[in-house]
């Protein structure tokens, strides 16, 4: 594939604004509209639920599309340009084409949208972690939306996305009545850890093994800046919160096993009780019937 000129990629800090603020605003009429027709169309009983469970409805929605979008954008990135790939020259850590630039704004504006709705509605969003998540994450983007550094692993960190789905749908589940003595949702919880570890856990070794050298250990004066290595630390920040993530998931899997257990476990217990009982119930029939042949005398 044809490479690109570092000239041709490059954004100011006007026209990356100007990006990020209409895509912005294309996020807020996903959540405000696009979202809840959608979830009507696929979810009838969408309308019985209360204001407050309908607006945490709509952000995971779109957090879905947000997820697949970026996730499909970012392979693409990385099949099509394979100097970014293959680590070609100096291509992993040169700019990136403007297809990474706009794809680091697309999701800027999500993050920034999500911030909105979570310090708006903060009695909804009780969890700060996943606004850390969103503040972070909202200072890389915008960072390389400016100025599209080191797109290999850029695009490596939007793969993560790839596991929210399922995570999202764990909390689709518990909000439908489908809750832990449910077989599926014990399902959802075993192919959530597996696509969260294989997506966001798996991978940070190779991940650090090579930015390393170039965000903190190469004499490149592109990639020597301060702005380089902070954006690496956001990096560390957003793996110190999967870990994190991945740690409370294992939890969760093993608590819904746990119960499980217990459930299967009273089941036995209750079945041998019932015979027992049974046992006794034809012990006693057994002595009255004994009783009574004894005491029937044919004279």
């Amino acid at each position: 594939m044809e490479g690109w000129s570092k000239e041709s990629s490059q954004y100011n800090y006007r026209s990356a604004a100007v990006e990020v603020f209409l895509f912005t605003i294309l996020w807020r009429f996903l959540t405000r509209v696009a979202g809840p027709k959608l979830s009507i169309f696929f979810y009838k009983k969408y309308l019985d639920f209360d204001a407050s469970t309908r607006l945490v409805w709509n952000t995971y929605v779109v957090s879905t599309i947000h997820s697949v979008a970026v996730s499909v954008m970012a392979v693409f990135i990385l099949y099509y340009y394979p100097e970014i790939r293959s680590g070609e020259g100096s291509g992993r850590q040169d700019p990136g084409p403007k297809a990474y630039q706009l794809t680091m704004a697309f999701s800027c504006g999500y993050f920034l949208s999500d911030i909105y709705v979570m310090l708006r509605y903060d009695y909804l969003f009780g969890k700060k972690v996943e606004l850390i998540h969103h503040v972070i994450s909202a200072i890389g983007t915008f960072y390389v939306a400016v100025t599209s550094y080191i797109p290999f692993w850029g695009c490596l960190q939007l793969t993560h996305e790839i596991s929210t789905p399922v995570v999202n749908l764990r909390w689709f589940l518990l909000t439908c009545g489908i809750g832990k003595e449910r077989r599926r949702y014990t399902v959802v919880c075993l192919v959530m850890l597996v696509v969260f570890f294989l997506c966001r856990i798996l991978p940070i070794p190779y991940f650090w093994k090579t930015l390393v050298p170039v965000c903190f250990l190469s004499s490149d004066q592109l990639c020597s800046t301060v702005f380089v290595k902070l954006f690496g630390l956001c990096f560390l920040g957003m793996d110190i919160l999967n870990l994190h993530w991945f740690r409370l998931m294992i939890l969760v899997l093993f608590r819904a096993v746990k119960d499980k257990l217990i459930k299967v476990k009273s089941k036995i217990k209750l079945h041998f009780r019932f015979q027992e009982d049974d046992e006794e119930e034809v012990f006693y029939d057994t002595n009255e019937l004994d009783t009574n042949v004894s005491s029937f005398s044919p004279i």
